[in-house]
């Protein structure tokens, strides 16, 4: 089934083409076009009836990349396409590493010898003690595996 970008009107097509312009200069390489550069092709050429497999190609994508891409396109309501620079961003990627026998060493350390009321640690009082003294933002249900890992078990 062939699939192509919903109509676009007058307003969205002149944006897209002046984005096209700003991005590109007169020379046109698709091995050097950025994310947002390739979604408003996509858009461009999809509304000429360019079909799925063509784009793909002369993209380097993959057909269901630019299916995607006019399937996000034509779910936007007449009239308000316009060019988001925001799905381009850095993504958060992988999870932090902790540092595990740092962590270990704190909780072997008894809470009253860093000046805390306690005389034991939870996971709050710990993770909180990571977190405020040493910069170790680390989620309770982390905190757990890491000291488990350790073979630290707290009361």
């Amino acid at each position: 089934m062939a699939v192509y970008v919903r109509y676009l009107t007058a307003d969205e097509r002149n944006r897209l083409v002046r984005e096209w312009n700003v991005k590109r200069s007169s020379d046109y390489n698709p091995a050097t076009l950025t994310a947002l550069e390739k979604r408003i092709h996509t858009a461009l050429v999809s509304g000429y009836s360019w079909p799925v497999s063509r784009i793909a190609t002369d993209l380097s994508l993959s057909e269901r990349t630019v299916r995607t891409w006019i399937a996000v396109i034509n779910k936007t309501k007449q009239g308000t396409l316009t060019v988001d620079d925001s799905r381009d961003r850095k993504r958060p990627g992988r999870a932090p590493v902790y540092d595990a026998a740092r962590i270990a060493e704190v909780a072997r350390t008894p809470p009253a010898t860093v000046g805390l009321p306690h005389a034991r640690w939870t996971l709050a009082s710990l993770q909180d003690y990571l977190n405020d003294h040493h910069g170790i933002g680390i989620k309770r249900s982390r905190l757990s595996d890491v000291l488990n890992k350790s073979g630290i078990r707290l009361d």
